[in-house]
Parts: structure tokens; C-alpha cells; sequence
């Protein structure tokens, strides 16, 4: 495990000992019930930096098909909740997925990565000025002048990632859509190798 700090505040984490999704669940090309759409994001949000604006991504989560869920609780040693399927579509190419936390109950978010969503795409970390570093479900911010970057981090396909859900983070630029397995836990002592 790689676990990567700000202040002494988790912002991620690498698995690079957890298994491996096996490819045949993987080739099944309907990881996922599209009938049974899970979440997705409402609204389209603009973001303003440096007097240009930029459109939000689309965000929709699927549950996964049973096959994938139960492999992922036989072989990954967390409680998992939520387990899916997430698209990030960019409206146009080059977009973000504007600064936001993420929302209840993805206390912290677990991540393996399928498609990065283009060739130099990177999870960034930011801290709004006058606000705490860990925030409440679902803030977001419309003024990306107003942030400090904190971290950024490029990830991997085919790894296991926990991110702080609590702390203001994006993806950019997106060229096309992101999609990873996802899931989310309450707790970082339900992990039990940080435990």
C-alpha cells in the first residue's frame, strides 16, 4: 500500500498487492444493468478559472452484476458498499470533473480504474481558501480561483485506489469517458491492511 498525506489527512491510497479483477469478468461487456441506473449527477455545472469557464462532466453509477460483486467481497479485503459501474463522460472533450466531495455515503471511495478517460488525466486535491481541508458531503465550489492545489495524482488502470471523499478533488482534462469499478466504505479501518 501507498498511502499518499496532506497535513495529516489521508488523500489516497494504492493497493498494488490486492488482486487483479480477472479479465473474464472484465471481457463481459455488460459489467452492468442499464436498466438499472443507480445515480446520476443532475444539472450541468459551469466552473470559472482565470475568466474561463468550463463545463461539468456527466457522472452516472450502475450496480455491478452479481458475478463482479461477489468475486470483489471473496477477494478484497474491505466492506464494500455500493458496489458498481461509474461513467464520467466529458460533454466536450478536454472538460473536467468540476472540484466537488463526493456524496453520502462515500466517506472514502474505492476505485479500479478500466478506462483513465484519456492519456494525461489527473485526480487533483484542493483545499477552498477559509474553509477546512475535510469537508461535508457533496460540497462543491463554482470558483476554481478561490482553491488551493494541494496534490495531484495520475492513476493507473487496473489498480485498486482509495480516495478521501471528504476533500475537494476533480479530473482533468478528460477526453473521453472515465469508467472504473467503484464502491465505498465508512470507515479506513474496514480495510484491513491500513488497519
Amino acid at each position: 500500500m501507498k498511502e499518499v498525506r496532506y497535513n495529516d489527512t489521508m488523500l489516497w491510497a494504492t493497493f498494488e498487492d490486492w488482486p487483479k479483477v480477472p479479465n473474464y469478468l472484465l471481457n463481459n461487456l455488460s459489467l452492468f444493468n442499464n436498466n438499472e441506473l443507480q445515480y446520476e449527477g443532475k444539472g450541468l455545472r459551469v466552473g470559472l478559472q482565470n475568466n474561463k469557464y468550463y463545463k461539468n462532466s456527466l457522472y452516472k453509477r450502475w450496480p455491478a452484476l452479481p458475478d463482479l460483486e461477489s468475486w470483489i467481497r471473496e477477494n478484497i479485503p474491505c466492506n464494500f458498499n455500493q458496489i458498481g459501474i461509474q461513467e464520467i463522460n466529458p460533454v466536450v472533450k478536454n472538460t473536467k470533473l468540476l472540484v466537488h466531495c463526493d456524496k453520502e455515503p462515500r466517506r472514502y471511495t474505492i476505485l479500479y480504474i478500466l478506462d483513465l478517460g484519456g492519456e494525461n488525466v489527473f485526480t487533483n486535491f484542493y483545499q477552498e481558501h477559509n474553509q477546512p481541508l475535510v469537508r461535508n458531503y457533496g460540497d462543491v465550489t463554482n470558483n476554481l480561483d478561490n482553491l488551493q492545489h494541494i496534490a495531484s495524482a495520475k492513476f493507473k488502470t487496473h489498480q485498486w485506489v482509495l480516495l478521501n471523499g471528504l476533500i475537494m478533488h476533480d479530473l482533468d482534462p478528460l477526453e473521453r469517458p472515465r469508467i472504473a469499478i467503484t464502491g465505498s466504505i465508512w470507515d479506513i479501518k474496514e480495510i484491513s491492511s491500513l488497519a
